[in-house]
C-alpha cells in the first residue's frame, strides 16, 4: 500500500460522501461526552492496558498555548470550515447555530496561538500496529469505533476515545505522535503521526464534491480510496511542538475550553481509576503550562 500513497503534508483528507448520510455539527458519538470527568475516563483508559512490562503508567496533561502554526495544514482546514460554512448558509432557515460556531472556530485558528491540552502517556507501548492490523493499538484508536475491549482494574473500553476528545476540542481536531517499539525490532519503524478531525459534511476543494464528516491528516491514495498514516522518516518532517525522546503518546486537543477543567479532570481521574492508582499501576499529572496543578499517586490519593 506504501508505494501507492502520495504525501499530502499541506492538506487534510476528508473522504468523500459517496452516497453516505450528510453530517452536521451535532453528532451523538460527540455529544455523549459533555462532562468534564469524561475527559480523563476516556483519554486514559487505554494507557493502563499498555503498559510495558508491568510497568506503573504516568500520564500528563498540560493546558497550554501553541502557536497557531503546529496546528497541521492549517490553512487547507481553514479553507473547509469557510466552505462547511457556506454549505450551512445555503441552507439559511433551516439550521440552527452553525453558521456562527463555524465563525467561530475561523476565529480561533486564525489567531496566533491556540490553547491545547497535551495528553502524554509514558511507560506504554504506544500506538503500535501496523496500518491495517486491527488489533494494533493504532488502528483501534484511530481507524475503528464501538468496538469494545475489556480490561483488567481499569473501566472497559469501547472504542470512543477520539469522540470524547473531539468534545474538548473547539476545532473538532486531535493531533496524535506516538513511539513504539518496531514488531520486528527494526529501529527505523518506531513512530507516527496522524491527525483525526470531526467536523461535518461539507465540500471539497478540489472536487466541490460533498465529503464525509471524518477526515485525517494523513497520506492518501492516488485515488482517494485509502490512506496512512506518516510513519518513521516521514514524521521527522512534520512541525511538531513537542518532541518526543522515549516510547509513548502524545495527544493533541486543539482549541481545549473548558471552566475548572483542572479540578474536574482531577476528580474524573480519581473516581475512574481509584483502584487502579492504589495499586500503583497508574498515576497522573495536571500542568497549566509548566506548573503542576495535581498530582494523583498512591502515596496521596
Amino acid at each position: 500500500m506504501e508505494a501507492n500513497l502520495e504525501k499530502n503534508e499541506d492538506k487534510w483528507f476528508f473522504p468523500p460522501l459517496a452516497g453516505g448520510v450528510e453530517q452536521g455539527l451535532s453528532q451523538g458519538s460527540i455529544d455523549l461526552f459533555k462532562s468534564t470527568d469524561n475527559l480523563g475516563r476516556e483519554s486514559a483508559q487505554n494507557c493502563r492496558g499498555a503498559a510495558v512490562d508491568d510497568s506503573k503508567v504516568v500520564v500528563q496533561y498540560k493546558l497550554t498555548d501553541i502557536d497557531s502554526s503546529f496546528f497541521p495544514a492549517r490553512n487547507d482546514y481553514l479553507k473547509r470550515l469557510e466552505s462547511a460554512k457556506k454549505c450551512f448558509e445555503e441552507v439559511q432557515g433551516l439550521t440552527g447555530d452553525e453558521v456562527k460556531r463555524i465563525q467561530d472556530f475561523i476565529k480561533i485558528l486564525k489567531k496566533e496561538t491556540i490553547p491545547t491540552l497535551v495528553i502524554s502517556d509514558f511507560k506504554t507501548t504506544g500506538l503500535d500496529g501496523l496500518e491495517k492490523e486491527q488489533s494494533g493499538r493504532y488502528y483501534r484508536f484511530i481507524k475503528s469505533s464501538g468496538i469494545s475491549a475489556e480490561q483488567a482494574t481499569m473501566p472497559g473500553t469501547y472504542g470512543h476515545g477520539t469522540d470524547a476528545l473531539m468534545t474538548f476540542s473547539q476545532l473538532r481536531a486531535i493531533t496524535a505522535l506516538s513511539q513504539f517499539k518496531s514488531p520486528t525490532n527494526d529501529e527505523s519503524f518506531n513512530k507516527l503521526y496522524v491527525g483525526m478531525a470531526k467536523l461535518c459534511t461539507h465540500r471539497d476543494l478540489k472536487t466541490n464534491k460533498k465529503t464525509q464528516s471524518t477526515g485525517f491528516y494523513c497520506i492518501k491514495s492516488e485515488d482517494s480510496s485509502d490512506w496512512s498514516a506518516f510513519r518513521n522518516d516521514a514524521v521527522d518532517k512534520i512541525k511538531v511542538p513537542f518532541k518526543r525522546e522515549e516510547n509513548g503518546t502524545d495527544i493533541y486537543v486543539w482549541g481545549f475550553d473548558r471552566d475548572e477543567w483542572d479540578i474536574k479532570l482531577a476528580m474524573g481521574l480519581i473516581y475512574a481509576f481509584f483502584q487502579a492508582i492504589l495499586e500503583d499501576k497508574i498515576e497522573f499529572e495536571i500542568y497549566k503550562d509548566d506548573n503542576l496543578l495535581y498530582s494523583i499517586t498512591k502515596q496521596n490519593i
